[in-house]
């Protein structure tokens, strides 16, 4: 893309502290853009690929997303399944790795020159005040998780839906989870929890019918995961 000339910039990965970095280069000294972390750029006939940018290590730092400057009356205006709907991210990051998936590579950590698994997520108060305020103030109905596993931490969802719960904030929501995890959060509560407070549609992803080629993909979790999960969803949420 950098060589048709069509891009100027690429930012690699979390954008946040990258993106306002390359502005204030740009402004002053675009020669310098070498000094920009997490970025591509074109230099004379060559692409040069700045050194990575070290992951945001608190996303509890992360300012609110600017939903005033969206028309967020759009979102699910003529959904049946997802009205009035709001995206929203739990975390960021995955604990698995699989071959198929961008998103744990995207917001993966360098390590020894490659990519590795990250997992990464707010923290349940902090959640708690971005649904209150897409509930109250903008009249959201149902939110989106976009976590590439929004189950993948073994306590967040759940300490978020009592936190709701308590609130008596019940709003619809969908995630895409892991099995494996789905079978844990059964067993502890957790995923009871999540139900009560809104969750009602979960994605599971089981992309082989044999584990062999499960860890062809490297899988982490397997066919007894995804059987159980089924058994749970369909004896214990039908609807």
């Amino acid at each position: 893309m950098i060589s048709t000339g069509l891009v100027d910039v690429v930012v690699h990965g979390e954008g946040e502290v990258t993106v306002v970095e390359l502005v204030q280069a740009l402004r002053d000294t675009p020669q310098e853009l070498s000094r920009v972390l997490g970025i591509s750029f074109r230099q004379s006939e060559a692409t040069v690929t700045t050194a990575p940018r070290p992951l945001i290590g608190d996303l509890d730092q992360l300012p609110f997303p600017a939903y005033d400057l969206l028309p967020v009356e759009r979102y699910g205006a003529r959904s049946r399944n997802h009205p009035r709907l709001a995206a929203i991210e739990l975390g960021r990051g995955c604990v698995g790795s699989c071959d198929f998936c961008i998103l744990w590579r995207q917001m993966g950590r360098f390590a020894d020159g490659r990519v590795v698994p990250h997992l990464r997520t707010k923290s349940p108060e902090r959640l708690l005040e971005e649904i209150r305020v897409l509930v109250r103030r903008f009249d959201r109905r149902y939110l989106g998780w976009v976590d590439p596993c929004f189950n993948a931490h073994p306590h967040v969802p759940g300490q978020l839906a009592d936190l709701l719960l308590r609130e008596n904030l019940r709003v619809g929501q969908s995630a895409w989870v892991r099995a494996d995890a789905m079978v844990r959060d059964s067993a502890s509560g957790a995923l009871r929890s999540c139900v009560r407070s809104g969750l009602n549609e979960v994605f599971l992803g089981i992309e082989r019918p044999d584990d062999g080629s499960l860890r062809t993909l490297h899988k982490t979790t397997g066919l007894d995961h995804a059987r159980d999960a089924l058994r749970i969803l369909r004896a214990e949420y039908p609807r």
